[in-house]
């Protein structure tokens, strides 16, 4: 299982997504952003964010 907070893990998380939506039909927007340092985990942690809308893409690829 691939730690999503990481760099690697959440590069790997937005492609994950971009494909599963593609496969049906919709083109995603999907980010990975950096966050500021955490001292709880001692690191940066990287974030997925998308431009879905109540977790439904908001466009259909053109045909």
């Amino acid at each position: 299982m691939s730690n999503y907070f990481a760099k690697d893990g959440a590069r790997e998380l937005q492609q994950r997504i971009k494909d599963y939506w593609s496969e049906r039909g919709y083109d995603v927007e999907v980010d990975v952003v950096p966050s500021e340092y955490d001292e709880k985990v001692r690191s940066v942690r990287y974030d997925v964010r998308s431009h879905m809308r109540n977790e439904m893409p908001v466009r259909r690829r053109v045909a």
